[in-house]
């Protein structure tokens, strides 16, 4: 329903936009509606909610819930980049800056920071986050 509005503000625009051409030339004006609304849609495409970057997923070597949050997302076919803060000091200073904290694992997605979770702590935090949900994909009734 969001992506048809976002379109159709987009057509409007167009529309608004096309006798500059009217007139002159009736095949060069189709043209340039035809690409004008080539590139409306492509650019309203891009309003649709979306993962522009990929979440991250700090976790520690040998750390038993850091598994079972990547066995969680990977059976959600949610695509992480993870990071081992025990290998990368830029990972476990990003981490703090981010939590506040040394525990994993740390799920970060924009703005979204869910630190030293559980699976079932994840999903509750989730719950309270129902577009970040749709954006990486987990249905939280199904979870």
């Amino acid at each position: 329903m969001r992506q048809a509005g976002v379109i159709s503000a987009a057509a409007n625009r167009i529309k608004r936009r096309a006798p500059d051409r009217a007139g002159k030339n009736d095949a060069a004006c189709h043209a340039t509606l035809a690409r004008r609304s080539r590139l409306a849609y492509r650019d309203a495409l891009t309003d649709i909610p979306t993962m522009k970057h990929k979440p991250i997923l700090y976790v520690k070597s040998g750390c038993p819930w850091c598994v079972k949050a990547l066995e969680f997302f990977n059976r959600h076919g949610v695509d992480l980049e993870v990071r081992d803060v025990l290998r990368s000091k830029e990972a476990m200073n990003r981490m703090v800056q981010i939590s506040d904290q040394t525990k994993c694992p740390t799920f970060e997605h924009g703005e979204f920071v869910v630190a030293d979770f559980s699976v079932d702590e994840f999903m509750d935090a989730l719950a309270h986050q129902p577009d970040i949900a749709r954006t990486l994909g987990i249905n939280i009734d199904e979870a």
